[in-house]
């Protein structure tokens, strides 16, 4: 199980480059802007020692992808 631990900061770094929301800190206190599941996956590639802004300024986000509700899925 040790072996897949390499693929951890890609893992977290995917879940941190492909969401909408934003994890902000006021008076100490953290809180999400947007989705909770985004949030909680903003929080976990954090604690694992990413850099949001880095990570944003070193991958460009390039086009967002709508998700098309009467599908329950992205099209593109």
């Amino acid at each position: 199980m040790l072996a897949a631990d390499h693929r951890l900061p890609l893992l977290f770094r995917i879940a941190l480059l492909c969401d909408e929301s934003e994890v902000l800190q006021e008076e100490g206190e953290y809180g999400v802007h947007g989705d909770p599941t985004e949030g909680a996956l903003i929080v976990s590639a954090m604690k694992a020692g990413l850099k949001t802004e880095e990570e944003k300024a070193a991958f460009p986000q390039i086009v967002i992808v709508p998700l098309e509700s009467n599908l329950g899925r992205k099209v593109f």
